[in-house]
């Protein structure tokens, strides 16, 4: 943008600080696994929940603040596991709830609660752990697909997740899944999406789905200069977004430098 363009250059020459990056942020934890079910009972496991999500169009970037990754929950074989927390700077988005599983062991059949909530036959589990306004995830459902709350809704074939653009490119991030799958599947890697739940299939346990791992992006004019540095714990790319530099984090934790 020539104004930015313009402030920076006219700050340099007078000598003074640069102007600070007003970003575009995402931030999307780790989404929840799917739960099991064994031929012992006759109750599906629940979908994942998943992973919080919190965006900012206009975030100034402090000189230095740590970027962290939450992981998605492991597929539950007795009991499936939380997503994990991701964050940036001061921005956390809650990892998403388990889903439910047929086992005592397991919860008793009650979803795990988080960004979003899992998904269970008795008992879901609740959204927006974080308390945040707007909300970062719905609650999860019970009956029906034993669904795992999502970002934007409840939705009957799980929680809908929601759209963004901040890379260039559309994509839909912390989508909440179903239970009650025979062929469960993982959320996929840097979405915050659910991972399916599972029914009893061929005389055996089935184990559910993992949870999507979280993802954090930076997106800020072209005008301004490149990051400093970036911790050599972090994992990262650069996708290609007109006039802007954008930054998107995929794994790991590490300090980042303006």
């Amino acid at each position: 943008m020539w104004w930015a363009e313009l402030l920076n250059s006219s700050v340099a020459f007078l000598g003074g600080a640069p102007a600070p990056i007003v970003a575009e942020i995402l931030v999307v934890a780790g989404a929840g696994g799917g739960g099991a079910c064994s031929i012992v009972t006759s109750n599906p496991g629940g979908g994942g929940g998943a992973g919080g999500y919190r965006t900012n169009a206009s975030f100034t970037l402090p000189s230095s603040f740590t970027v962290t990754i939450g992981a998605g929950g492991a597929g539950g074989n007795v009991a499936a596991a939380n997503g994990n927390t991701s964050t940036l700077d001061t921005i956390s988005s809650s990892g998403g709830g388990r889903g439910s599983a047929s086992f005592p062991a397991g919860g008793s059949d009650v979803g795990g609660n988080g960004g979003s909530g899992g998904g269970a036959v008795t008992t879901a589990g609740t959204g927006n752990l974080g308390g945040y306004s707007p909300a970062e995830g719905t609650n999860g459902q019970v009956g029906g697909s034993y669904r795992g709350g999502g970002s934007s809704s409840q939705g009957s074939a799980g929680g809908a997740g929601t759209s963004n653009s901040i890379t260039g490119s559309a994509v839909t991030y912390a989508a909440g899944a179903t239970g009650n799958n025979s062929s469960p599947t993982a959320g996929g890697a840097n979405t915050g999406n659910g991972g399916q739940g599972t029914t009893a299939s061929g005389g055996a346990t089935v184990v559910g789905a993992a949870g999507g791992s979280g993802v954090v992006v930076i997106a800020y004019p072209n005008t301004f200069p490149a990051l400093t540095s970036i911790g050599g714990g972090l994992t990262y790319d650069q996708p290609t977004r007109s006039g802007y530099r954008v930054y998107r984090f995929t794994a790991g934790t590490g300090t980042v430098t303006v």
